[in-house]
């Protein structure tokens, strides 16, 4: 016996792909952001632990 599957309507890749490409690129920058915010935060905390061991 044979699963029949029903036509799906599919967008354009041309579209779907724009789409696709503009999420990705926000996904990066928000990456890039963290990874900066987390690399600040990183080196505050060990200045903070520096300044405290020299007490």
């Amino acid at each position: 016996m044979t699963v029949r599957y029903p036509a799906r309507r599919v967008s354009p890749l041309c579209c779907e792909n724009g789409e696709l490409g503009r999420k990705l690129a926000a996904a990066e920058l928000e990456v890039i952001h963290l990874s900066e915010f987390l690399k600040q935060n990183t080196q505050k905390y060990t200045e903070d632990i520096k300044k405290l061991e020299e007490k």
